[in-house]
């Protein structure tokens, strides 16, 4: 009959482990839902993109609304980071003078 309980007590401690991990996976889906479901969108605060040249202006800047073009600037070849609902410039990216 020790035997049975011995059994009985250890086939209770694996449900009870198993369902905290359950528990634990299940608070951790839920988190991760509710940081997707209510963080915001655009995460990139005042975001640097240049080496020389203008400071992309304060507030958000969301990838999906902005879009690169290559310009020409000073004889050298440039990106140019530009709003996707105007088409004005955000700021530029030049190699550095002497770089290939």
């Amino acid at each position: 009959m020790s035997t049975r309980r011995a059994i009985a007590a250890s086939l209770g401690r694996i449900v009870l482990a198993a369902a905290k991990v359950l528990a634990a996976t299940g608070l951790c889906v839920l988190g991760l839902w509710a940081w997707m479901a209510f963080a915001p969108v655009c995460r990139f605060d005042q975001v640097e993109w240049m080496r020389y040249g203008r400071r992309v202006p304060d507030g958000e800047v969301c990838v999906r609304d902005v879009d690169v073009r290559r310009i020409e600037l000073d004889g050298r070849d440039c990106l140019e980071l530009f709003a996707l609902k105007d088409g004005l410039p955000i700021g530029e990216h030049c190699p550095a003078p002497g770089a290939r």
